[in-house]
């Protein structure tokens, strides 16, 4: 019998275990989610991201994707493309789509049960990888717990669709040794391909691990290395790879305008992080799970998931294997990936070298400190655990130390929650104490269901804590979906024609629950031109898009015709506003000075004349000519002439109006929007530039009168085309960029993937 066999035997009489693995994490999630949920009134809120991110997201993507709206989404920002925009959320997600079983209007009510299947995924898959290396299944059992409610995991709850990739994860590298142990073919190759069509961001990070884990895992002679084998593997990685093309090309080519993967290191910044985030990194390592937005110790708020901590045992398990095998490749695989964890531009290899510091690959490291604590309770050499609690202690001393020496150097409080910090030191010494005991009676017959059992229990209570410190942080749960997950009941907006509103005194995203276009939004996955639009005006646009009420002038260029209003204004009121809607929860305006989509301009502004008028006057300058850059003022100088010294500089609130209605005079008779693009009538008295409030991408191509014309990109970001004097019906039609060629590629994969195990089937049989 070949060891190859025997391996699949023993994973496949292991079935009944498969089945606890599952079981076990879906109990402990559900008896701390549950509670949350029947607190909701059937609904999970959690905090920002989770409740004004992930709750409309797949909202949107549901509807979107039933009613064959998948091209562009004008509910995103100033509209971007749907793939691009929803891929790093929900569209790669075998959750999201298991969602999409249930109407749109249902996933608020569905977010909590999927949460808890995800816990149960990550249990079961991690079950799967770690039962590979171990010999007991109480070992693989615990070690399962111990990945899936990692503070990773815990605190990961807020984004809600990073935990879709930690279920996943432990089948990629599973799937890597049985094509390398076992030479399995087919595993590697499709896992590979659900992890990159997942999540781009995150399965780049895994491919970084992977080729550690690889290299590892030779140099400590692991495999029987073969250059066949490996050119196999890489194969089969490529084809994973090519299969999700379809989902994967188009969002690498949308996320390439996003100036957040363009950023760089300067100096030491490349080698060493700041002292005060080295403590942020321990605080991660050596404390359970943290509330993102209310972290008990050196940071008041700390959203980066710098978290890596094991329910119960902490670091006392790890430590016990690391003094037990030394040289183990385990051993060196923690200690590459703390390498990695330390030196920032080696932690910027799992996020394509951006510099922007994340910890959001820590859950790859946690799955390896599993597999480490569930090999070492295997063991059965007392002293090692012995000195790896003497080491533990001497670990968080020295924690302490260096607190007290920062807020020496600092003057700064290290103690941002007392209450919080209370909670989590009880938490933790109770587990220490009781993590000591197991580990003294480790040779107990019940020894793995009892640690088992302590584990459960001390992730409930840790996953209940995070809950409820975000839930104190929201209204309560009747008020807040009332106000926003059922906004829809108690706003009222028109359905014909097409319009934005302004949604700065609401909750973010709400124009999505509405599904209205808006000028602000919360969300980092939006169309590369919207971040050079509003950094040319002088904004910072990084995770959402708020033009606060000073920029008056970009509501009627833009198109905003109503404004919705929940909390107070601010000082600074939008002018020419009427009373529209009063309810008890909501305020709605509407504009005098609304503006059709679709109008034209008397004159045109150069870029560098732009570029010198002070930002906050910027705004108002885009309604008085159209932004041309200076091969455009020379191309259309017929059409638009250069506009005068003088009209640049009276920004005062009457040229203002004077500009809204010169633009008004000459704006689109109908604009339509469909799933294909848009469609806008228009009466010129002259050839002109006919403008759109709709970001500039390369996938839009334009037609006037049916004739194919060339697309401006205009104002740093939007768009314009050429138009005759009269009438003109202009059509503009969007398609992806990339999305005919993934589609292709990912056919041809499949059709490969099929080739390859057919050839490796027919290749078995004839060795028979």
């Amino acid at each position: 019998m070949t060891k190859a066999t025997t391996r699949i035997e023993t994973l496949t009489s292991q079935r009944p275990r498969y089945a606890w693995a599952f079981l076990l994490s879906l109990i402990t999630a559900a008896v701390f989610i549950v509670p949350f949920i029947i607190r909701g009134h059937g609904i999970l809120y959690v905090i920002d991201d989770f409740n004004l991110q992930q709750i409309p997201f797949n909202m949107v993507s549901n509807a979107a994707i039933k009613s064959g709206n998948i091209f562009w989404d004008w509910t995103n920002d100033l509209g971007s493309q749907f793939i691009g925009s929803y891929s790093y959320y929900t569209l790669g997600s075998p959750f999201f789509w298991i969602s999409c079983i249930f109407p749109a209007k249902w996933f608020p009510y569905v977010i909590g049960p999927l949460l808890i299947l995800k816990f149960a995924i990550s249990g079961l898959t991690s079950y799967a990888f770690i039962k590979y290396f171990v010999k007991r299944d109480g070992a693989a059992l615990v070690g399962s717990l111990l990945y899936a409610f990692s503070s990773f995991s815990l605190s990961s709850i807020t984004f809600n669709s990073f935990l879709d990739v930690v279920a996943v994860f432990p089948l990629f590298l599973l799937a890597f040794e049985c094509y390398m142990q076992e030479g399995r073919r087919g595993f590697f190759a499709v896992m590979t391909a659900l992890c990159a069509f997942m999540n781009f961001f995150f399965f780049a990070g895994e491919v970084v691990f992977l080729l550690l884990y690889f290299l590892v895992r030779v140099f400590s002679k692991a495999y029987d290395f073969k250059w066949k084998k490996l050119l196999g593997v890489v194969f089969e990685g490529i084809i994973g790879v090519g299969i999700s093309a379809a989902l994967l090309l188009p969002t690498v080519l949308f996320v390439a305008q996003n100036p957040r993967t363009s950023t760089h290191f300067e100096g030491l910044s490349t080698l060493f992080f700041k002292f005060q985030e080295y403590l942020t990194i321990l605080t991660g390592f050596l404390m359970p799970a943290q509330v993102e937005h209310m972290w008990t110790m050196v940071e008041p708020i700390d959203v980066r998931s710098i978290h890596a901590f094991l329910p119960l045992f902490g670091i006392i398990t790890v430590i016990a294997y690391i003094v037990w095998k030394k040289r183990d490749w385990l051993v060196w695989m923690i200690g590459i990936s703390l390498l990695f964890v330390a030196i920032p531009i080696l932690n910027s290899a799992f996020y394509l070298g951006n510099t922007m510091w994340y910890g959001r690959w820590y859950y790859m490291l946690v799955l390896i400190l599993a597999l480490a604590s569930a090999k070492a309770l295997e063991q059965n050499e007392s002293s090692n655990f012995r000195l790896s609690r003497r080491i533990t202690a001497g670990v968080y001393i020295a924690f302490i130390v260096l607190l007290i020496l920062y807020k020496q150097m600092t003057g700064q409080s290290v103690i941002m929650h007392p209450k919080g910090l209370i909670f989590q030191i009880v938490l933790l010494t109770v587990g220490y104490i009781f993590a000591c005991i197991m580990l003294h009676a480790r040779n107990h017959p019940q020894f793995f269901k009892r640690t088992t059992a302590l584990i459960m229990i001390f992730s409930i209570i840790s996953g209940a804590y995070v809950l409820y410190g975000n839930e104190r942080l929201y209204p309560d749960a009747k008020v807040f979906t009332r106000q926003y997950t059922d906004v829809a009941d108690s706003v009222k907006l028109p359905q014909n024609g097409f319009y934005r509103i302004d949604t700065l005194a609401a909750y973010r995203n709400t124009n999505m629950l509405l599904n209205v276009p808006t000028l602000q939004s919360f969300s980092t996955m939006v169309n590369g031109s919207i971040f050079s639009f509003y950094q040319a005006l002088g904004q910072t646009r990084i995770m959402q898009s708020l033009p606060d009420d000073s920029l008056y002038a970009l509501r009627p260029l833009l198109s905003v015709r109503y404004v919705v209003q929940l909390f107070p204004a601010g000082s600074q009121v939008l002018p020419n506003l009427q009373l529209y809607e009063n309810n008890a929860d909501y305020t709605v305006f509407e504009s005098k000075d609304y503006i059709p989509m679709g109008f034209t301009f008397d004159s045109a502004i150069s870029q560098s004349t732009f570029s010198q008028v002070t930002p906050q006057d910027r705004a108002q300058l885009l309604l008085k000519g159209l932004v041309l850059t200076d091969g455009q003022m020379k191309k259309f100088k017929d059409v638009l002439p250069e506009i005068s010294d003088n009209k640049i500089k009276d920004t005062s609130i009457q040229a203002y109006a004077q500009d809204v209605q010169a633009r008004k005079r000459e704006a689109s008779q109908s604009f339509a929007k469909d799933n294909r693009g848009f469609t806008s009538s228009i009466s010129l008295k002259k050839d002109n530039l006919v403008f759109f409030g709709v970001p500039y991408d390369r996938g839009w191509t334009a037609t006037v009168n049916g004739k194919i014309v060339q697309i401006e990109n205009v104002d740093n970001g939007l768009m314009a085309v050429p138009a005759k004097q009269g009438n003109n019906v202009i059509r503009f039609t969007y398609l992806p960029q990339g999305l005919k060629s993934g589609i292709v590629i990912s056919v041809v994969s499949i059709i490969l993937l099929l080739l390859y195990l057919l050839i490796g089937h027919f290749r078995r049989r004839d060795s028979i």
